[in-house]
């Protein structure tokens, strides 16, 4: 006759031990991938991104610039922040209201309008009004646009000339480049005194 020996149940401090160990095993793993993850993302951003310094302004730039750095200033990547790019505009004599009013209505459509090559647009916002200060120093400015951009790379795309090549048409946004066409022979250019247009920007 065959004697089986009684096995000893075991206890439930056991089962609460063994299931410890596990999530625990299995929380260090995630928090593992986690790392990692995070880290390859910093190291790519930080390849792709210029050190701090590239982002200042350089007044004295020569343009426009050749196609490697061209490339390198439109990229989308290119110094993220929130910067606001400030246009006013001030019309020549004879230039109708009707007229001022198209103007208007078309830059604002460039937030929809103004695509990458890829489709995507990258203007985040355009807002405008008419002049309404009386602190006299508007310099007969007509009209005033915010457009805001989420990197300097965005609004050097959107810029173009004179700081891209026209050669390098790839390199910038053509439908805004259409609009200063159009834009241009409405502004007071005749008048040496005069301002034809002001433009301020700047990262927030």
């Amino acid at each position: 006759m065959t004697i089986f020996k009684s096995r000893k149940r075991p206890s439930s401090m056991f089962f609460f031990h063994l299931f410890f160990t596990s999530l625990l095993a299995l929380l260090c793993t995630k928090i593992a991938k986690t790392t990692k993850t995070q880290t390859c993302e910093e190291t790519a951003q930080a390849d792709d991104l210029p050190p701090s310094s590239a982002c200042a302004f350089e007044p004295n730039m020569k343009l426009p610039v050749n196609r490697d750095k061209a490339i390198t200033l439109t990229n989308p990547m290119y110094c993220p922040c929130k910067l606001k790019h400030i246009v006013t505009f001030k019309f020549k004599d004879g230039v109708t209201n009707e007229e001022i009013h198209e103007v208007r209505q078309r830059f604002m459509e460039l937030e929809s309008k103004c695509l990458r090559p890829n489709g995507q647009p990258y203007i985040e916002s355009i807002i405008s009004g008419f002049q309404h200060s009386y602190e006299g120093f508007h310099r007969d400015q007509d009209v005033a646009f915010v457009v805001a951009f989420k990197s300097q790379g965005d609004r050097n795309y959107y810029v173009g000339e004179p700081l891209v090549s026209a050669d390098d048409s790839d390199l910038f946004d053509p439908v805004h480049a259409k609009f200063k066409e159009y834009v241009g022979p409405r502004l007071d250019f005749d008048n040496d005194s005069s301002i034809p247009a002001v433009v301020f920007d700047f990262c927030a």
